[in-house]
């Protein structure tokens, strides 16, 4: 089952494409996810003090029509270790239906890889960027955690979780699998879902020139992530 979907690295995003279909139908998904997250970087590196999402979702509701959305906002438990693979899946697919099951299958997976592949790199890399406090300082700035995780049904049918936190940690190799602790995290761990369809009408007139603004951004922000069977006999999220 949970060979029914590819995986696709869009910058902070994990995108899951049905394996039965060629990716090339999904490339209005691809570019407007990315467009998307670089539009809402542009603005956070001017506005540092913006909501990410609310940036990214302003750009994508022009052209994805979101018909639910929800919003979740939790302290990480005192003496409790959690998972951010855990927290995607309860979160997507607490209300899952049959057709859903194979996309927590391949989400399951994921947290189970060692975190070396090259696209798993390019995932740490946008989930969080580095920052360092000046010399002496007692308490260094916490750094953002983005991740975006999207299951795409069909190429117009979407469900998407986005998380974000603040944390003095450092991403281990494979972010789907990394544990955090009440200590790890400065505030709330917040978890925003929406499910969306896309507009033939609104992003018809547009494709041509997203795919242009996009085309030359790939290398740095998409890949292709191969699931192996790495893993495959630890629980989710397993201690080492």
């Amino acid at each position: 089952m949970s060979d029914e979907y590819s995986l696709l690295i869009v910058g902070a995003g994990v995108l899951l494409v049905p394996a039965a279909h060629e990716l090339s139908r999904y490339s209005d998904l691809i570019d407007s996810l990315l467009l998307a997250q670089l539009v809402a970087n542009k603005k956070i590196e001017k506005e540092p003090h913006i909501d990410w999402y609310n940036a990214y979702v302003e750009f994508l509701d022009d052209y994805w029509l979101r018909y639910s959305r929800a919003r979740q906002e939790w302290p990480v438990a005192q003496d409790s270790v959690e998972c951010v693979g855990d927290w995607v899946i309860s979160s997507m697919f607490k209300d899952a239906v049959n057709k859903r099951g194979a996309a927590a299958a391949t989400l399951q997976r994921l947290t189970r890889l060692s975190g070396t592949e090259p696209a798993m790199g390019l995932l740490r890399g946008h989930m969080q960027k580095i920052s360092t406090g000046e010399p002496g300082d007692v308490l260094s700035p916490a750094m953002a955690v983005r991740l975006l995780v999207v299951v795409a049904y069909t190429p117009t049918s979407i469900t998407s979780v986005y998380m974000n936190l603040k944390t003095d940690q450092v991403l281990d190799s494979n972010p789907l699998a990394q544990r955090y602790q009440a200590k790890d995290v400065r505030g709330s761990v917040c978890m925003r879902y929406a499910d969306a369809n896309l507009s033939e009408t609104l992003y018809g007139p547009v494709r041509d020139a997203i795919a242009l603004k996009v085309k030359d951004r790939f290398e740095d922000n998409v890949a292709m992530l191969t699931l192996t069977e790495e893993g495959s006999d630890k629980g989710i999220c397993a201690a080492d």
